[in-house]
């Protein structure tokens, strides 16, 4: 390997080694020493791994695709997003896990027999299966679209995600960047289950090493699993519930629980966050704590302590992470003053992310989000066969290359609707940003996001 090619290898497979744990040297990259880097990854990551993952592979043969020149080469090798759940749906509902195993196999490097898993009998026992067998540590969506998306992933790309994001977090704890991520450590206050599989439970033995330091200092509002079966029979008898419309299960207000019927339910749910939220207000003492969660999970934590005259509950150099949107319930027009007002942070972190790419993108103080430079961004045209100039501002599709990704393709057409803006941000870091409001593509299109790009066509004609 050359020098750059070194360089670039140490950049995509640990960036918190790389950037030593500064969230300001990830950000801090002369832009045309960063495409360098960028593109000198990327041809690493499409001659490593266009032989070993099925799907890259005859999508470059059928495209006549040799080599990566530019970073605009790979355009006509992204995935669509809805790659990650394109198996037939009667396989999942019929539990033929073997056949599941054999489209999984299409979209990872790693050499998977589906007749190792003909004998599991749920989601999480094939999940399980899949860690045990092959090193797989998958995340699976909510299912909240009527299907569930399984993404591959090793465990040291989960150890590397979770250490890269943690220079995020003690960034915006510390902007002067004092603090030590070897014996410096947070409180968790994590209002969900403590394991599970979709991207943010999956990252929990990763938080707990890296960012509380023990187990000691991670309280959750249920100690258990959340099972992946769960997550899907949810997800199917919403689907069932709105007349055959993928909508998905959605978080609602207890209250509203109550009123559907399953007042037990309801009752038991509220019992059970009133004990965790007195737990974690005894336990955390003003100390410096990391709340990360959903926007609406922060909402209804502040509303609690609020109603009980709690302000300013978390120490100095807390930090609040929001993100995943709504979730379905509808907040009141001030609920990020409230959050603030009851935790004491200055402001959120607001995140910007999704399961399909590793990156982790945070919004500065004027309102940008950063792109994390191993996620290379791109905005799509209207025809989705090739991207706008990197430069200016720019609106369309997003996609990305995650050049973290090593066992699976880096390359994904998201469904958000973007504006880019290539120029340095205000803030002082130099990395691109989108600004505005990020909508779903499918908002516009009435309710659906039909991608067609020389991948989904090619998915279509192998089977992939």
């Amino acid at each position: 390997m050359s020098l750059l090619e070194n360089e670039a290898n140490a950049f995509a497979n640990d960036p918190a080694v790389y950037f030593r744990d500064s969230y300001l040297a990830m950000h801090m990259i002369p832009r045309e020493k960063l495409e360098k880097l960028q593109l000198a990854a990327l041809r690493l990551r499409f001659s490593e791994l266009k032989t070993k993952i099925r799907a890259v592979e005859k999508l470059s043969q059928k495209l006549s695709i040799t080599d990566i020149s530019t970073i605009d080469d790979v355009v006509p090798l992204l995935f669509p997003h809805t790659i990650y759940k394109s198996y037939p749906a009667d396989f999942l509902q019929q539990g033929r896990f073997d056949k599941i195993t054999k489209w999984f196999a299409n979209i990872t490097a790693v050499n998977l027999n589906e007749n190792e898993f003909k004998a599991c009998n749920s989601i999480d026992d094939w999940l399980s299966q899949l860690e045990q067998r092959s090193g797989i540590f998958a995340l699976c969506s909510s299912g909240t679209t009527g299907a569930m998306s399984f993404v591959p992933r090793s465990a040291n790309e989960w150890d590397a995600t979770v250490r890269s994001s943690r220079a995020s977090v003690f960034y915006f704890a510390d902007p002067s960047e004092r603090l030590n991520p070897g014996s410096d450590f947070f409180k968790i206050i994590w209002p969900h289950h403590k394991l599970g599989r979709n991207g943010l439970l999956r990252s929990v033995p990763m938080q707990i090493k890296h960012i509380a330091g023990s187990e000691a200092n991670f309280f959750a509002l249920h100690e258990g699993q959340l099972s992946a079966d769960t997550m899907y029979f949810n997800s199917r008898m919403a689907a069932k519930a709105t007349h055959g419309l993928n909508l998905g299960a959605k978080v609602v207000p207890f209250s509203a629980l109550a009123e559907n019927g399953d007042k037990t339910k309801a009752e038991r749910e509220k019992a059970n966050f009133a004990a965790f939220f007195r737990r974690a207000l005894d336990l955390i003492g003003n100390t410096r704590v990391f709340a990360n969660g959903t926007t609406n999970m922060h909402y209804h934590m502040a509303y609690e302590g609020l109603s009980r005259e709690k302000r300013a509950v978390f120490g100095p150099g807390s930090v609040v992470s929001a993100g995943g949107g709504d979730k379905g319930v509808r907040l009141p027009h001030n609920w990020e003053e409230c959050i603030t007002l009851f935790t004491g942070v200055p402001r959120l972190m607001h995140t910007y992310a999704m399961s399909e790419v590793m990156a982790t993108h945070r919004r500065c103080k004027h309102n940008r989000f950063h792109i994390q430079p191993t996620a290379i961004l791109f905005v799509l045209d209207e025809s989705m066969s090739k991207a706008l100039p990197r430069s200016g501002r720019r609106t369309g599709r997003a996609a990305f290359f995650d050049l973290m990704a090593g066992i699976s393709w880096g390359g994904i057409i998201t469904g958000d609707k973007v504006t880019v803006n290539w120029d340095y941000c205000s803030c002082g870091l130099l990395s691109p940003t989108l600004e505005g409001r990020i909508s779903r593509l499918s908002e516009d299109q009435g309710g659906s996001d039909k991608i067609s790009c020389a991948a989904t066509d090619s998915f279509h004609e192998q089977g992939a």
